[in-house]
């Protein structure tokens, strides 16, 4: 089977997407979460949940 991919462009895959988007007339705000806020948020909280755990609460010699 032969597959045949068009592609435009090699930065089409760097393109920053909306994900979810709330708009607020009112106030006359755009809020907006795209693929790279999304993306960076994960990575923080990974990293953070990762730090809290490896510290072991501050202590110098490990818990049994």
């Amino acid at each position: 089977m032969l597959h045949t991919y068009f592609i435009s462009s090699p930065l089409d895959q760097f393109e920053v997407t909306k994900l979810v988007s709330l708009d607020a007339p009112i106030l006359g705000m755009n809020l907006t979460l795209t693929n790279l806020g999304f993306y960076t948020t994960l990575v923080v909280v990974l990293f953070l949940g990762f730090h809290i755990l490896s510290v072991n609460s501050h202590r110098v010699v490990p818990s049994h």
